[in-house]
């Protein structure tokens, strides 16, 4: 996956198309309880890694809404080399790894059915408000990470790290 320079919203839909496909699939892939089962020690089940999808949209969900208030007209800003190489990292698992911070741990003995039919319903209000802040033209609003308090990016670049997080995950399901 090459990284964004800048938030580009057809590219970001694609590829919100490409992961929902990938989401849809998971259920067929790992039936029954195959998607609840750890298949090594230290890996998270399918249900664990798209609820912590769930939880992660669900942090940024209230930052997304409260910025969509706002107005700002630097949209569309090139991102700088620093947050690219903070997307590149998240993008692919081998290049970045880190601790998941405790409340972003999803709880074991979860199904998987359940989870991807909570994550999908999240999934689109973070679609509406992708829109929302493209069609307002405020992609350029500083937001607080709701992952590490003192970090702040641009909204736009939210958007994209949120799907490259999302797309790392997803990768790391498919696995098992």
């Amino acid at each position: 996956m090459e990284v964004p320079g800048r938030f580009e919203l057809e590219r970001w839909e694609s590829e919100f198309a490409a992961n929902s496909a990938r989401l849809l699939s998971l259920a067929s892939r790992f039936p029954g309880d195959q998607g609840s089962q750890r298949h090594f020690e230290g890996a998270w089940s399918v249900a664990e890694c798209i609820k912590h999808l769930t939880i992660t949209a669900q942090a940024f969900i209230p930052v997304w809404a409260r910025a969509c208030t706002l107005t700002d007209h630097s949209f569309g800003a090139p991102y700088p080399f620093w947050w690219r190489w903070l997307f590149a990292g998240i993008n692919d698992p081998s290049k970045m790894r880190s601790s998941t911070p405790g409340a972003f741990v999803p709880s074991s003995a979860l199904h998987l059915e359940h989870e991807l039919a909570l994550y999908l319903k999240e999934r689109k209000i973070v679609k509406q408000l992708a829109n929302e802040m493209y069609i307002g033209d405020i992609g350029g609003i500083k937001i607080a990470s709701p992952f590490v308090s003192w970090m702040k990016y641009p909204l736009d670049f939210s958007f994209d790290l949120w799907i490259a997080h999302e797309r790392r995950h997803l990768t790391q399901a498919e696995k098992g």
